[in-house]
């Protein structure tokens, strides 16, 4: 039987695997958790923006009073929303968690991403022109005050989740407690080779979400559980493709969060601990990725944020096509430089996605994949500034 638990850098064990819970409907979150605890899962990934957490407290204290599970027993990870980065509001954003999920403490709460918002109410507070309004506070400081939280004993552990690998180095050059892993999008078609071996050789361990990549949400997107090589492996050894991708990732040393609200696959999630994936399967998978994001989580930068970037970091480059740069050095003008816009403001947050389609970048310094238009070739690379 495969080990079912990763040790932390610090000592501290976790369940590897999980049950996420987004857009898991309050109407079902209760229930949910409590099936998905009576077969066995002892880690529940849980965030503030999911908009779930007291139904999903609901079914964890459902089964501590049943004497199904000891609040020992249980592991639950909560996230800091961007309206909380201000440190001042940072463990107001975790005592309304614990309040919303009725737990004394939370034994891992990341920052959700490395970018801040307005605080307030409205989740997503966005301008008339429809960019979101940004609250400048850098994610440094964020960090410190989740720091914080644990010398208070309000988290057993701390993280991050969406930093790329630029993000990360900065933070352990300026952090006292290191995070003990790094969320992200991690599947067949996007494996984050980079960003997981840069996160493992500074004693982080990485989360996988999306890991069955959204099945069936889109006809127009690639369905991971369908693509023959999966379904190849999959009848080789007698498991359903699901179970594959689930152990592939938990073979890598990556903590997987698969969410689900339908009983039989809750249950075949979990059973993925029986078979070991051969190193010529995982090389197999491995040999899959496509650096596909199927979330892009925001979209945020401005033409004239984007436009003044390049001014200022492509100027020494100017009259060099791209295509003839390595894209290490390319794409290090670009990535967490931090980005200014011409009024000044500090964004924290890497590039995702240009209005007009001038530059598409993915979330993760490793995955970073680069459309040039021609525009942006004219624009900015044949031409004097």
């Amino acid at each position: 039987m495969a080990e079912q638990v990763v040790k932390f850098y610090n000592g501290n064990t976790y369940p590897i695997l999980g049950l996420g819970t987004w857009q898991i409907k309050t109407t079902e979150a209760n229930e949910t958790v409590k099936y998905a605890i009576d077969v066995g899962y002892r880690h529940i990934d849980c965030a503030s923006i999911f908009g779930n957490e007291y139904e999903v407290g609901l079914g964890i204290a459902a089964k501590i009073k049943e004497g199904v599970i000891k609040r020992e027993d249980i592991f639950v990870t909560g996230k800091l929303w961007n309206t909380h980065h201000q440190p001042n509001l940072v463990e107001f954003g975790l005592k309304k968690t614990l309040q919303l999920i009725n737990l004394e403490y939370l034994d891992l709460y990341l920052m959700h991403s490395p970018m801040g918002f307005q605080p307030g109410d409205i989740a997503f507070p966005k301008r008339r022109d429809g960019s979101i309004i940004e609250d400048g506070i850098d994610y440094i400081d964020t960090y410190r005050a989740m720091e914080g939280l644990v010398e208070k004993g309000l988290v057993k552990n701390i993280g991050i989740s969406n930093f790329n690998c630029q993000q990360v180095e900065r933070l352990l050059s300026n952090c006292t407690i290191k995070p003990v892993t790094n969320q992200i999008e991690c599947h067949p078609y996007l494996i984050e080779k980079e960003l997981s071996d840069f996160c493992n050789s500074k004693g982080i361990l990485i989360t996988a979400y999306c890991p069955l990549c959204k099945p069936g949400f889109s006809a127009n997107e690639p369905n991971l559980l369908e693509d023959p090589k999966i379904i190849a492996v999959a009848t080789k050894y007698k498991k359903t493709p699901a179970q594959v991708v689930l152990r592939y990732q938990t073979q890598r040393g990556h903590l997987v969060i698969p969410k689900s609200v339908t009983e039989s696959r809750i249950q075949e999630n979990f059973n993925i601990f029986d078979f070991e994936l051969s190193p010529e399967d995982m090389n197999t998978i491995n040999g899959m990725n496509s650096n596909t994001r199927v979330y892009v989580i925001f979209e945020l930068c401005t033409d004239t944020t984007i436009h003044h970037c390049l001014h200022n970091r492509m100027s020494n480059i100017r009259k060099i096509h791209l295509h003839c740069l390595p894209h290490p050095i390319a794409l290090n003008q670009l990535v967490d430089i931090p980005l200014k816009d011409l009024a000044g403001h500090h964004y924290n947050y890497m590039v995702h996605r240009i209005n007009h389609g001038y530059i598409c970048l993915c979330n993760c310094i490793c995955s970073l994949q680069l459309n040039v238009s021609k525009t942006l070739l004219d624009k900015f690379f044949h031409k004097d500034f």
